[in-house]
C-alpha cells in the first residue's frame, strides 16, 4: 500500500546505508490519476439523491446508505457523514486480490468524538479511519499502521509504527537543485542547475539500524547473506545498516509500507534549506565535525571511520 491518508510513503537508499521518508500526495490533480486503472471515480456532485455516479469506465455506481447529507463542499457538492452508520456503498467489493492500490479523497473534519471511525475501506479488507480522535489508522489483513493526526495540520514528527522510526515533516517549497559548484559527474548528469517544487514530505530521523533490518530478514524471510561483512563496519544493532543494495532497500521499503524516494526528494532534505552550499551547515569545512561524524575524530565527533558510530549515541 503506497497512499492510503495524506502521505504516500518512501524510502531513502544512501551509499551503503538507510534510511525512509515518506511523500505528499495532497495536491493530486484527477488529470495525474491513470482512469484507466482506476476502479471507481466518485465526485459526489450529484447534490441531491440516493447515489453517486462512478465517472471512470469501470461503471461501480454507488448507493447512499441511511441518509448522508448533501451540503456544498469545497469543490461543488459534497457529503456529510455522521462518522456512526452512513455511507457510501457499492455491490462489489473492488479492492480485493489487488497487491497495491492508492486512495485519494478530499475530507472537512468535524469533532472527532468516538473511535475506530472508518473514512474508506470495505468489510474484511483495507479500511482507513480514525482510531481515536487524536490517531489515523489504517488496517489490512496482513497488519495496521497508526499515525498521530492533528486538525488543520500535519504533525512534524511521527512514529512509525512497523519498524518503529521516528519521522520528521519536510515541509513544501522549492529549491534549485544540481551541482552548483561543477565538482560532480563529468557526465552532465548534475547540470543544469534548475529550480525543483516539491509538496511535503516525511523522512526518517535517523537510518535504518541493522537491528531493524535483522527484524525485517526475520519476518518477512527475506534472503539475506553478508552479516559478517555487516559487523565488521557496524557491529551491533544500534549501528546503521550498511552493505544493501536497490533491491535490499526496496524489499525493506516494502515490508515496512515505505518506498524510495526520487533524487529530488532526497537533495532538497539534504540541503536543509540552503542554497548552493556543500554541506547542510554552509561552506564552511572546519566546523564539520561539529556537525556531522567527518573524516576521523575532532570537536564533537568521538568517532572514527571504522567501525561506523551508533545511530542513537
Amino acid at each position: 500500500m503506497k497512499s492510503f491518508f495524506k502521505y504516500s510513503i518512501v524510502m531513502f537508499l544512501s551509499i551503503m546505508m538507510l534510511s525512509l521518508s515518506f511523500v505528499n500526495l495532497s495536491q493530486a490533480k484527477i488529470t495525474e490519476v491513470d482512469l484507466s486503472s482506476a476502479v471507481g471515480i466518485w465526485l459526489f456532485d450529484e447534490g441531491s439523491g440516493d447515489s453517486a455516479k462512478d465517472i471512470s469506465s469501470k461503471g461501480n455506481h454507488a448507493k447512499l446508505t441511511k441518509n448522508p447529507k448533501w451540503i456544498s463542499g469545497k469543490f461543488g457538492k459534497a457529503l456529510e457523514f455522521n462518522g456512526k452508520d452512513n455511507c457510501v456503498q457499492t455491490e462489489k467489493k473492488l479492492l480485493d486480490n489487488l497487491t497495491e492500490f492508492s486512495i485519494m479523497f478530499w475530507m472537512k473534519t468535524g469533532k472527532i468524538t468516538g473511535t475506530r471511525i472508518g473514512l474508506v475501506g470495505q468489510n474484511n479488507s483495507p479500511e482507513f479511519g480514525f482510531e481515536n480522535p487524536n490517531t489515523l489508522w489504517l488496517w489490512t489483513p496482513a497488519g495496521d499502521l497508526k499515525a498521530p493526526w492533528k486538525q488543520g495540520q500535519p504533525s512534524k514528527k511521527i512514529e512509525w509504527e512497523k519498524d518503529n522510526s521516528q519521522m520528521a515533516l519536510i515541509p513544501a517549497g522549492s529549491f534549485k537543485m544540481g551541482d552548483h559548484f561543477n565538482e560532480g559527474a563529468n557526465d552532465g548528469r548534475e547540470l543544469p542547475v534548475h529550480t525543483v517544487q516539491l509538496d511535503a514530505f516525511y523522512m526518517d530521523v535517523h537510518e535504518v539500524t541493522v537491528g531493524q533490518f535483522r527484524e525485517f530478514v526475520n519476518q518477512s524471510g527475506y534472503s539475506y547473506n553478508r552479516w559478517n561483512d555487516v559487523a565488521e563496519n557496524s557491529p551491533g544493532d544500534g549501528y546503521p545498516m550498511v552493505l544493501v543494495n536497490w533491491p535490499d532497500a526496496t524489499a525493506y521499503a516494502k515490508w515496512a509500507g515505505k518506498r524510495l524516494p526520487t533524487e529530488a526528494e532526497w537533495e532538497y532534505a539534504a540541503r536543509g534549506g540552503l542554497v548552493g552550499k556543500r554541506y547542510p551547515w554552509g561552506d564552511d569545512e572546519n566546523v564539520a565535525r561539529d556537525h556531522a561524524n567527518y573524516d576521523g575524530t575532532g570537536g564533537k565527533d568521538k568517532w572514527s571511520k571504522n567501525p561506523s558510530c551508533p545511530i542513537l549515541d
